[in-house]
């Protein structure tokens, strides 16, 4: 079943063409550090589309997780989740394993994985409203990608206002969490500062991807 799932994903994205096929392949300081810190523990035979596929899972665990009331527990796999994101770009390119379904489905694992907590999260912590924004962003990006990537056939790299969108939504996602350990109100009030930074990157985002 998951050899016909993955064989379907990659016949829909035959045709397709990258954009900036370069800017995709560019190694970092960032990836370099990862390598040194945490490649070299990481088999060969495990390629980033394993990472993304193991992120996609962790969403409904984390759910049942935070839902049961298994805060501490949720905490730590949503910080391991998170840091896979860095983890399977910095293996994707300090390995050259950058494929086409890994750059159409790592953004969407990443939108999975926080618009699931920023519903839970963020709606009972902060205020259902910000998550609705939040979200009703996250969906306006993907969506506007998955229309031009359709149309032209051109998959289109994340800009560095995505990047940075991602990071700050996972830090304060990671902070709530933390507040709900500890009920620490300053983090909190960190925590929804950072959502408003979020939301100011998210509709950065939007007129970059408008201009491309």
């Amino acid at each position: 079943m998951r050899k016909i799932f993955f064989n379907l994903l990659k016949e829909s994205m035959r045709d397709m063409r990258i954009a900036s096929p370069t800017y995709f392949r560019k190694v970092t300081r960032t990836d370099r550090l990862i390598k040194f810190v945490i490649l070299r523990f990481i088999p060969r035979w495990i390629t980033p589309n394993h990472v993304t596929v193991i992120r996609f899972m962790s969403v409904p665990i984390l759910i049942a997780l935070v839902l049961g009331g298994y805060t501490k527990v949720a905490t730590v796999v949503f910080i391991l989740s998170a840091l896979s994101d860095a983890i399977d770009g910095a293996l994707a390119r300090t390995r050259n394993r950058i494929t086409k379904w890994g750059i159409v489905n790592d953004p969407l694992a990443d939108k999975l994985l926080v618009g699931s907590m920023v519903a839970i999260m963020v709606s009972k912590y902060i205020h259902p409203i910000l998550a609705f924004v939040i979200i009703g962003l996250e969906i306006v990006i993907f969506a506007g990608a998955l229309y031009r990537t359709k149309e032209g056939g051109i998959i289109v790299p994340a800009k560095w206002v995505g990047k940075i969108k991602m990071v700050v939504e996972s830090v304060a996602l990671g902070l709530i969490f933390i507040f709900a350990i500890t009920g620490i109100s300053h983090i909190l009030f960190i925590s929804t500062l950072l959502f408003y930074a979020a939301i100011f990157f998210a509709v950065l985002s939007v007129f970059v991807y408008k201009s491309i």
